[in-house]
């Protein structure tokens, strides 16, 4: 046995003593470990049956946990069933335990579904196939139990994850917000020696478990080849996450004996010698061998029979023989639904919220909205604020959003009012924070992050583009993210480098994701709220530039009579140029219609309002009435929003268009120094140079040029 590592069945099956560990497992008689034992062969077995059935072609690909019985098996059997399971993609024998279905857990496999499983009926997340992405989720989930008090029944997260995700950033980022909010969670690193072909050494050159004392977290290395031992090092670590202690970190030491998938050839990176080693360690013929002990057999206790076992297992891959079913049309339809009044689908689920919000609303006058003149950030605060008083659920988080109130102080006052459990300072670090919010939506809250400023949301991005965009897809529409990220954009303040992106081109080419901007401190006030109240992710961008902007504002607006927010709005009407433009350039496209008015042209400007789902009937019907199309953005022209509308909005009016449309953009180069930023973001001059050349058809100025 290795220093340091604790084991309670040596390969030999011998018992040896643990002063610390053998009270976690004292109520383990003959018969628990007999039932330990059958789930292991009973999980070997359909391991083996799922493998075979890979190689005949049933399933696209399977990812074999050969070895790794009891480090899952032994963990698994010490979970509460209200404790909540985020796993990678081959813990085969923990969803086993977990009471998912044999078929189920085989279903994604085959490749004819994104999920296997409601989440939800077996308190276990679908298989997470990102690395070490789901450590954030669970301890998101756990600052949930936490953020519900006494109402959170002392239930723990658990997450699962190899070796390999132990260099990614994610449970890095996870075990510091754990730590920092002392969540109850419990990280089971499953060292097998390998991630695919690169050895452990090449992740740490110290043991993993000796890593969490950095993060201020408890860890135990254990031997996870030893059932009994993984067991009450298990029962030990929610013990202590239910009674407050915090988080856990387990490193069970145990071995990957076949491929990493299916795909794979461990012959070409491991040595046969070292496979061999590990076979004598093999978890089930350890505790077979326990069980078949000489002192045993004399009492004549009851001998452990591998056979029932295997009859369960081939009994389950029969029945996973018989769920062959061809995918349809069906299996491949939109996981988003279609918009309603408050943002969500036709089956939308707040709709008790928005009754609420209209019982309590309207504050009105003679039947005229009571209004008071804010800046956009004070609406877009206003917004957050009726939010939270609306619905306990919704909370508020992101780095100096609670005592500072945020860097452009939107979420100032708020922390006061709603308390640090509602309005959540959180440590630096974009990714965790998009990550942990998704486990609180798993938890049944509605988190509002906020990423600082547009150039930081690229540390999210796999969270934002791989998580909550496909997790409502992944899970057959079981698991909703009603999660909002609010994201400051654009230039024209003179900032610093990645504090002036226009990044809505990556996020609106995510399917799965509701992407909007606001423009108005009405907007900004109305379509807050409307985010949140969505069952959809949406993305909620925010021109800086349009921060201290001043407008009238209805904070009491009825969100089941205001516009929805996938609805673009005509903000000045003509009858020469349509001119679509969104965020902070809605005010300049309004001046160049003004100025455009003085030479005798017409210009209709619309404010898309929704990037992601566009509102092209709005911009089609303007096109037919005016017959000339210019679209204006910040953001860099090549494959931008422009593009978009200006390829549907040809293809719906090819017959109205009396000029080949015009697009407006910033260019396609990094974003320049401040103090040469003036003529990269479209200008009076710029869009009114577009107007002239749709009505004449000149080429632009950059094409002079060359």
């Amino acid at each position: 046995m290795e220093p340091n590592m604790l084991q309670l069945l040596d390969p030999d099956g011998r018992r040896r003593e643990s002063a610390e560990y053998d009270g976690w497992v004292e109520d383990v008689d003959d018969a628990a470990l007999r039932s330990l034992y059958q789930d292991m062969v009973v999980v070997r077995r359909l391991d083996a049956e799922a493998t075979a059935l890979q190689r005949q072609g049933e399933l696209a690909l399977w990812p074999p946990l050969l070895g790794q019985e009891a480090a899952q098996i032994g963990s698994a059997r010490a979970l509460r069933p209200g404790d909540f399971v985020f796993s990678s993609y081959r813990e085969h024998a923990v969803a086993y335990v977990r009471g998912v279905a044999v078929v189920d857990l085989i279903r994604v496999w085959r490749g004819l579904t994104a999920s296997g499983w409601d989440p939800f009926a077996v308190n276990m997340a679908t298989p997470q196939v990102i690395i070490g992405a789901q450590t954030l989720h669970a301890t998101g989930y756990a600052m949930g139990v936490t953020f519900d008090g006494e109402a959170g029944n002392g239930d723990v997260a658990v997450t699962y994850f190899g070796d390999g995700a132990m260099s990614e950033g994610d449970v890095n980022e996870a075990m510091v917000f754990a730590a920092s909010f002392r969540a109850p969670v419990v990280f089971v690193c499953q060292n097998n020696q390998w991630a695919i072909s690169e050895p452990a050494g090449l992740q740490s050159p110290v043991p993993f478990a000796g890593r969490a004392a950095g993060f201020g977290i408890p860890s135990v290395r254990v031997d996870g080849n030893d059932v009994l031992a993984m067991l009450a090092v298990t029962r030990e670590a929610v013990a202590r996450a239910a009674n407050g202690g915090g988080p856990t970190f387990v490193e069970a030491v145990t071995y990957r004996m076949g491929p990493h998938t299916t795909a794979d050839d461990p012959t070409r990176y491991r040595d046969a010698a070292e496979l061999d080693a590990w076979r004598r360690r093999d978890p089930i013929t350890r505790l077979e061998a326990h069980l078949r002990g000489p002192r045993r057999a004399e009492r004549g206790r009851r001998r452990p029979r591998p056979g029932r076992g295997r009859r369960r297992g081939g009994r389950a891959a029969r029945r996973v023989h018989r769920a062959r079913r061809p995918a349809g049309r069906r299996d491949l339809r939109p996981r988003v639904r279609g918009a309603t009044p408050c943002g969500g689908g036709p089956a939308c689920g707040v709709r008790t919220l928005c009754r609420r919000i209209r019982r309590g609303s309207r504050r009105r006058r003679g039947g005229r909205a009571m209004t008071t003149t804010l800046t956009l950030a004070k609406a877009m605060g206003a917004g957050l604020r009726r939010a939270l008083a609306d619905d306990d659920r919704v909370l508020v988080m992101g780095e100096d959003v609670g005592r500072l109130g945020g860097v452009f102080r939107v979420t100032d006052g708020l922390q006061a009012e709603f308390g640090p459990h509602r309005v959540i300072d959180t440590p630096l670090a974009e990714a965790a924070i998009v990550g942990t919010a998704i486990g609180l939506a798993f938890r049944g809250y509605r988190p509002v992050c906020e990423i600082q400023f547009d150039g930081f949301v690229y540390e999210a991005f796999d969270q934002i583009v791989s998580q909550v965009a496909k997790m409502h897809a992944r899970t057959n529409g079981k698991v909703r993210l009603p999660l909002t990220i609010r994201v400051p954009v654009g230039g024209g303040t003179g900032a610093a480098e990645h504090h002036s992106e226009s990044p809505e081109a990556y996020f609106a080419h995510t399917a799965g994701l509701r992407v909007v901007e606001v423009s108005s401190p009405q907007d900004a006030a109305t379509m807050i709220r409307q985010a949140i109240a969505c069952d959809d992710p949406v993305i909620v961008f925010e021109p800086k530039r349009r921060y201290h902007a001043k407008g009238e504002v209805d904070l009491d607006v009825d969100l089941a009579q205001a516009t929805p927010m996938t609805s673009a709005r005509v903000v000045a009407e003509g009858s020469d140029v349509t001119l679509v433009t969104y965020g902070g350039l809605v005010p300049v496209a309004l001046d160049a219609a003004v100025a455009a008015s003085d030479e005798g042209v017409s210009v209709e400007v619309i404010d898309l309002r929704s990037l992601s789902p566009i509102d092209h009937d709005a911009v089609a019907a303007s096109v037919r009435r005016t017959g000339r199309l210019v679209v204006a953005h910040e953001g860099p022209g090549q494959a931008g929003l422009g593009a978009e509308i200006v390829a549907v909005a040809t293809q719906r009016c090819f017959f109205h268009l009396e000029a080949p449309p015009v697009r407006v953009t910033g260019f396609d180069i990094p974003y320049p120094p401040a103090k040469l930023e003036g003529p990269h973001v479209p200008d009076l001059d710029r869009m009114l140079d577009g107007v002239d050349r749709v009505r004449s058809g000149a080429p632009a100025l950059e094409e002079v040029l060359g």
